[in-house]
């Protein structure tokens, strides 16, 4: 019903500051298993204010947040899949304003893309 009403949301829609942060209303569930105890939802607002001025690039995104490297890479520097799939979840809440869309499922995000 909402895709049909508004469409969906580009995440790259504008340059999120790096105070803004999911809303309170959004229906985001807790990070499941594989993800640190310690993931937040300030966390989560990284990865989609990292959408909004990298893409689909989540390499770029880590990178640029320092403090998330421990969370989501590995100790030889790759992703961990629980954060790819956090990622694919938020791009899906986040371009269907909120919700989360089951026939898009984590389909949202496989890969990284230079998107400039």
């Amino acid at each position: 019903e909402t895709i049909i009403d508004k469409g969906i949301r580009s995440y790259r829609d504008f340059v999120k500051k790096e105070s803004w942060m999911i809303p309170t209303s959004w229906e985001v569930d807790i990070p499941g298993d594989g993800l640190w105890e310690d993931w937040s939802r300030k966390d989560d607002s990284r990865l989609l204010i990292g959408a909004s001025k990298f893409g689909k690039n989540l390499n770029r995104i880590i990178n640029s947040y320092p403090n998330m490297e421990t969370k989501a890479l590995d100790s030889s520097g790759i992703i961990f899949e629980s954060v790819k799939q956090r990622f694919g979840y938020l791009l899906n809440i986040y371009q269907n304003r909120g919700v989360f869309m089951k026939e898009f499922g984590l389909s949202l995000y496989s890969e990284d893309r230079n998107e400039e």
